[in-house]
C-alpha cells in the first residue's frame, strides 16, 4: 500500500447570491482531472426558497445534509413524493430519465446547511427510471479511531460499509479530525478521490512531503497510490474525502441536462418541453414560513 500524493490544492471560490443562498463551489478541473464522477458540489448554507421547481436528467443530484444544520429540506418532485431531509440525512436522486424537483428550507429564516452533489451517471444509467435512495442520518455508520470521527456516508471507510446502495458506486466519507490524530482513507488504484475541508487545519501526508489544509480548501489526489492519509493540525479539522471510479464518457451539458451524445441531450431537452417530465407547483407558506404540505 502506497500513499497518493497531491495533484491540485487550491482555495474554492465563494458564492453570494443575496437571495439566502450562498456557497463555496467547486467542480473537476480540465487539464487535470481528478473529480469524476463527481460534476460538482456546492458547500451551502440555504434560508430561503431559492431552488424554485427545476428540472434534472442524465445524473444524480445528492444531498448530504450536515448533522449540525439547524433545519433540513422539503424536496418535492414530480412522481408525487414529499420527503424531508433531515439534518445528518443523505439523499440520493437518481434523475435519470427526467424529474421536476422542488427544494426549500423546512422554515423560512433559518440556516440548512449541507453538501449538494451532482455526481454523473455512465450512459447505460442516464435513462433509467428516476428514484430515491434516502438513509436517516442515525442510521449512517460512525467509526472513531486515532482521533478521528468518521461517518460512512456512502460507500466504504475502514471496515465499515454504509447501507446507502446508489445505482454508481461511490465514496462520501464525513471526517472530524482532532489535533495529533490520523485518518486514513483506502481507494482502489483505479478510482479518482479528493478532500474538501470546510474548517480548522490538518495536513495530508505523501511521499513526497506534507501538504497543510485550511478551511474551505480543495485537494485533489493522483492515481498513484492507494492511501489517502490525513495528519490533525493545529486545530480541529472538519473534511469530506470524496471519489470513486472515473467514468471517463464523453459530457454533453445543457443547464441541468448532463448526457454523453448531442443526440441524447437534444432528446431529453425535447422531453422537458413537451412535459414528459411531470410538473410542480411551487410551494405555499404558512405565516410562520413553513412549507405547506399537500
Amino acid at each position: 500500500m502506497t500513499l497518493r500524493s497531491v495533484l491540485v490544492h487550491r482555495p474554492t471560490e465563494h458564492h453570494e447570491t443575496g437571495r439566502g443562498f450562498s456557497a463555496h463551489r467547486f467542480g473537476d478541473d480540465e487539464e487535470t482531472p481528478f473529480m469524476d464522477p463527481y460534476l460538482m458540489i456546492d458547500a451551502y448554507t440555504l434560508s430561503e426558497p431559492y431552488f424554485a421547481p427545476h428540472p434534472h436528467a442524465g445524473f444524480a443530484p445528492v444531498t448530504y445534509m450536515l448533522p449540525e444544520s439547524d433545519i433540513g429540506f422539503i424536496n418535492r418532485d414530480s412522481l408525487g413524493t414529499r420527503n424531508r431531509i433531515a439534518p445528518g440525512d443523505v439523499h440520493w436522486m437518481t434523475a435519470g430519465r427526467g424529474i421536476v424537483h422542488e427544494e426549500v428550507p423546512e422554515q423560512r429564516g433559518r440556516a440548512a446547511r449541507g453538501l449538494q452533489i451532482f455526481i454523473n451517471l455512465p450512459q447505460r444509467l442516464k435513462f433509467m427510471e428516476p428514484g430515491y435512495h434516502h438513509m436517516d442520518g442515525a442510521n449512517v455508520p460512525v467509526v472513531v479511531k486515532d482521533g478521528a470521527h468518521i461517518a460512512v456516508v456512502i460507500g466504504q471507510s475502514n471496515g465499515v460499509t454504509s447501507a446507502l446502495t446508489p445505482p454508481y458506486p461511490v465514496q462520501l466519507i464525513d471526517v472530524t479530525l482532532e489535533p495529533g490524530g490520523v485518518f486514513e482513507q483506502g481507494v482502489h488504484a483505479d478510482e479518482n478521490a479528493f478532500l474538501y475541508c470546510f474548517d480548522g487545519n490538518c495536513v495530508v501526508e505523501t511521499r513526497q512531503g506534507k501538504t497543510h489544509v485550511s478551511t474551505h480548501d480543495l485537494v485533489g489526489m493522483r492515481r498513484d497510490g492507494t492511501i489517502v492519509r490525513v495528519l490533525g493540525g493545529s486545530k480541529r479539522a472538519r473534511f469530506v474525502v470524496c471519489g470513486g471510479k472515473p467514468i471517463a464518457e464523453p459530457i454533453m451539458a445543457y443547464g441541468p441536462f448532463i448526457m454523453s451524445t448531442r443526440q441524447d441531450l437534444i432528446k431529453i431537452m425535447d422531453d422537458y418541453r413537451q412535459g414528459r417530465m411531470g410538473k410542480v407547483d411551487p410551494s405555499r407558506w404558512s405565516p410562520d414560513g413553513r412549507p405547506v404540505a399537500d
